[in-house]
């Protein structure tokens, strides 16, 4: 059973609250010092918060394991905890009262590691606590390292870092390649070229083409829906989020997309298909500005002072290319 995990670290929460008492006292006892201890008063101030913060957090984890694994295997969890809990109680238990002194004289920067530490302590401990109630076994190490490939090489990719997308696509690909299932690899394809399309990028994606005669069927619709070809028929087969934009084809639809990168890889399709609206560019615009992401940002700006310099609008077409420039000197200054 997992409840004297519970009870154990809802003991460690009382001796926490002891400790809050502690330093209490002696903040009690420091403001009596004067002007002098002014500072150090302050500093244990900051601590007292910091560790009450901590305890809140502490207690919403207890309450997660109560709510998500009432019932566990105890021998799991309190041996692989029982370390864990003592450093945990020697860090949140004893450290305020044992640094209050040192804060007085030194400062609490030090004290403030230790309260740190704790909360990495107490994750460890529920870290611990989950995994030994879970049932499900660990995903395989290739599925975390092409999960963990594709999202840096589309970040780096939407941030403009070619070298850094070019060594993740291909350390994604390699992963994904040691199951040898070509509707796996077709979706990494896909991925890459969702972003490309998020960035009006005219480039065809090619990866995806040579793997589509063994690709399933749902990856080959969406692979035509990304190049603005017609999927009436099998919008079905589409990732959800895409599926209303592809029915309608309107701003509104648009805009109700919750994710930032499905939106944006929406209005990229738009685009494609003749369908972007300057109010589908404005939304696109918005998106990527709030991520962030400088490739299809610049895009979309440079299609905005475009159509603004088509349409006469010289100083609005000025004011966007400001804005290009802008985006543009970012770059190497992070």
């Amino acid at each position: 059973m997992c409840a004297p995990t519970v009870l154990q670290l809802n003991g460690l929460l009382a001796d926490t609250r002891a400790s809050l008492r502690k330093v209490d006292a002696v903040l009690a006892e420091a403001q009596a010092v004067g002007a002098n201890a002014r500072e150090a008063t302050n500093d244990l101030g900051t601590l007292r918060a910091e560790v009450e913060s901590n305890l809140r957090k502490v207690e919403a984890l207890v309450n997660e394991i109560n709510r998500k694994w009432p019932v566990c295997a105890r021998h799991t969890t309190e041996a692989a905890m029982t370390t864990d809990l003592s450093v945990l109680k020697r860090r949140l238990g004893t450290a305020p009262a044992d640094h209050a002194a040192q804060s007085l004289r030194y400062g609490a920067p030090a004290a403030r590691g230790r309260v740190a530490g704790a909360l990495v302590s107490a994750a460890m401990i529920v870290g611990v606590s989950l995994t030994g109630c879970s049932s499900t076994p660990p995903a395989p190490d290739w599925q975390m390292n092409a999960h963990g490939a594709v999202h840096k090489a589309t970040q780096a990719y939407l941030a403009g870092n070619s070298r850094v997308e070019l060594l993740e696509w291909k350390h994604a690909r390699a992963e994904v390649g040691r199951t040898g299932r070509v509707g796996l690899l077709a979706r990494v394809e896909l991925t890459r070229c969702a972003a490309q399309v998020a960035s009006l990028d005219p480039a065809p994606c090619d990866g995806f083409e040579a793997l589509r005669p063994d690709a399933p069927e749902a990856e080959r619709t969406y692979a035509d829906y990304l190049a603005g070809r017609p999927v009436a028929s099998s919008i079905a087969y589409l990732p959800e989020a895409q599926r209303a934009v592809a029915s309608t084809g309107n701003a509104a639809t648009l805009a109700a997309i919750k994710d930032p990168l499905s939106r944006l890889v929406a209005a990229g399709v738009l685009f494609r298909t003749g369908a972007a609206s300057p109010a589908v560019a404005s939304i696109a615009v918005d998106t990527a500005s709030e991520q962030g992401w400088r490739r299809p940002l610049m895009a979309w700006l440079a299609l905005e002072a475009q159509r603004a310099q088509a349409a006469g609008e010289v100083d609005v077409a000025a004011a966007l290319r400001r804005r290009i420039a802008v985006v543009e000197d970012s770059v190497g200054k992070r």
